[in-house]
């Protein structure tokens, strides 16, 4: 291994990061035209289907595997280990036909974790210029899903995010693998009219996203510091391995409870102080490290396999991707798909899960619950279908009854009636097989939060989740986070939430909506936050 080499952040890199980002390897494979082919590509970690060239696709998933193996070998993992779950990659043979699978224009490729397991879609042969940026932010999320996967526990926030920032831009080449390239999404936004986030709100953010204030400008800029100066804060622990191999010093202090920051302070030997300034000099001087190696062995070799499949299958293939993908925008895909995987696979339960969420996306929440019903009854531990049966009950009980004819802006309460439980059994199903689910996430909180239900362990454990990833633009949640802590006794907690809600709120135009979830919380709880902050004022 070499790390003769350092490269700037300067305009000479600006376009060299785009050409060597990976994400270059894997959409600009050639120049000559090619014919599309209906298939399913696949290697031992990932399953790849689309009409698209059937060498470019084999070339993907081979590039693919690669930069996972690099991953497991950085992090000093096995990297024969093969995952529990594959990748399923659908590809495109253009960005117009992923813009219209996806609904959304602004991407040239997106990763999620969806509910039938995490999906990635790309284009396989692009424009890299173009699409370098959108691609960037997919492996960026991938990064996050095979990192959660080697390490027993999760980093800390503030790691994780950097880190993926850092092997996103890897580079891999038949002869060199290079990582640490200061790509340009990890360094081109950097604000000097925001200067640096103090470095103790960016090393606390262990378990969640730091909060910000300011006006909304302001706070997105602080938002993108964060992950530049996580960046920073990795790649100069990378750099250095006298500091970055006391890593696992500070996560086993994280582990036990300690202050973020006195964890990082007695883990890593260094004040958070004197580590800022360090890495500040190491951003000034425009000098970063890269590490480059040659592959030794096998490293290299992908096994891969390419087995042509009918439209009708490749259509089959598609409705877990498309069914989370759908939305006003893609409705019309969705039926598409559906009559095609139809002419070979009629009665395939995946056919019915996809005609229930586009029951759903039409709001015909009781035909949806039908049609997600009979094929649970095939399929009782599909995740999906509880997801959508899950979504289905709950949007029925936000609509009906004593909802339906309220006037516009004022909050839908959920009764708490044997359908609710219905809908919370679905969604504890969910969260059994994927904790970090985030719908599931959002409505188990939501549906305590408006409704008389009584806080079970499981909405609790939940709620929990859903604080880990809360971010403060997220303030139609802070109400209810309020209420269901309000709920729950946790009164210092709730009013935390509800001041800050109120605050933001009040402070520009409300949505009707947003004015009448905030005045139901206000009826709630708002007199026992005021006495609270007046007992406090009071020195009480």
């Amino acid at each position: 291994m070499t790390t003769g080499q350092s490269a700037g952040n300067t305009d000479k890199f600006m376009g060299a990061a785009r050409g060597a980002l990976l994400t270059a390897a894997l959409l600009g494979l050639s120049a000559a035209p090619a014919l599309a082919e209906t298939v399913r590509v696949e290697s031992e970690n990932v399953v790849l289907y689309g009409d698209v060239d059937a060498d470019h696709a084999a070339d993907f998933v081979r590039q693919m595997e690669l930069y996972r193996r690099m991953i497991f070998a950085l992090a000093g993992k096995d990297t024969n280990r093969p995952d529990a779950q594959k990748l399923t990659v659908h590809g495109f043979t253009s960005d117009r036909n992923l813009h219209a699978f996806a609904g959304r224009r602004d991407i040239g490729g997106v990763y999620t974790n969806g509910p039938a397991g995490p999906l990635f879609l790309s284009p396989v042969k692009s424009n890299r210029d173009k699409s370098a940026w959108a691609n960037f932010v997919a492996l960026h999320e991938y990064s996050h899903h095979v990192l959660h996967y080697i390490v027993e526990d999760d980093f800390p926030r503030w790691y994780d995010e950097g880190f993926a920032n850092y092997l996103a831009a890897l580079q891999i080449t038949d002869e060199l693998i290079t990582v640490g390239v200061p790509a340009v999404p990890s360094t081109s936004g950097f604000d000097r009219r925001i200067g640096w986030l103090d470095p103790t709100v960016v090393l606390g953010a262990t378990t969640r996203y730091p909060t910000h204030t300011g006006p909304g400008r302001i706070r997105y800029q602080k938002r993108q510091q964060f992950y530049i100066q996580s960046w920073l804060y990795v790649h100069y622990l990378q750099s250095h391995p006298e500091l970055g191999e006391k890593l696992p010093d500070y996560l086993a202090l994280l582990k036990r409870g300690t202050n973020p920051i006195k964890a990082f302070e007695d883990g890593f030997g260094i004040t958070v102080a004197d580590f800022h300034e360090l890495a500040e000099a190491y951003w000034d001087a425009d000098a970063f490290e890269v590490v480059s190696f040659k592959p030794q062995g096998n490293f290299l070799d992908v096994d891969v396999s390419v087995t042509p499949i009918s439209k009708s299958d490749l259509a089959l293939a598609e409705l877990p991707a498309q069914i989370a993908f759908t939305n006003d925008n893609t409705r019309k895909v969705l039926s598409k798909r559906i009559k095609l995987a139809e002419q070979d696979h009629a009665g395939d339960p995946a056919i019915s899960g996809a005609k229930a969420a586009l029951a759903m996306s039409k709001k015909d929440y009781s035909d949806a619950i039908t049609a997600a019903g009979a094929a649970l009854a095939s399929e009782p531990d599909n995740i999906l279908l509880h997801r959508i049966l899950g979504e289905s009950h709950f949007h029925r009980l936000q609509s009906g009854g004593a909802n339906a004819d309220l006037p516009k802006g004022e909050l839908w309460v959920l009764p708490y009636n044997a359908e609710f439980d219905t809908m919370v059994g679905h969604f504890e199903r969910v969260l059994d097989e994927k904790p970090d689910d985030r719908l599931a996430l959002k409505r188990m909180l939501t549906a305590h939060a408006t409704s008389d239900a009584p806080m079970t362990q499981a909405a609790r454990d939940a709620v929990a989740a859903f604080e880990d990833d809360y971010t403060d633009g997220e303030t139609y949640f802070a109400v209810d986070l309020a209420l269901v802590h309000f709920k729950d006794g946790r009164v210092e907690h709730a009013c935390g939430y509800y001041d800050y809600a109120n605050t933001t709120l009040n402070s520009r135009k409300m949505e009707s909506w947003e004015k009448g979830h905030l005045n139901y919380a206000t009826e709630k709880m708002g007199a026992a936050c005021a006495g609270l902050k007046g007992s406090s004022a009071d020195g009480g």
